[in-house]
């Protein structure tokens, strides 16, 4: 993908928008639903690149912490 960016000329800023408790900073990019079941799943990444899904109620449950 950061090719892609590169190719288009789009300059590729990751800006963490979530604290985990446990340390590591993540931004959310988006919510969605699980294909099978239709629960609503938060997207997120870090700043390697690694892409998460987990359901949202986990997400929103006090595990991240929004940063201002």
């Amino acid at each position: 993908m950061t090719r892609l960016f590169e190719f288009l000329g789009i300059a590729r800023r990751w800006k963490p928008t979530h604290k985990h408790k446990k340390g590591g900073l993540y931004r959310l990019i988006r919510t969605g639903l699980n294909e099978a079941d239709h629960v609503p799943v938060a997207i997120y990444d870090d700043a390697s690149g690694t892409t998460w899904v987990r359901p949202l109620a986990d997400f929103n449950d006090g595990r991240f912490t929004p940063l201002t």
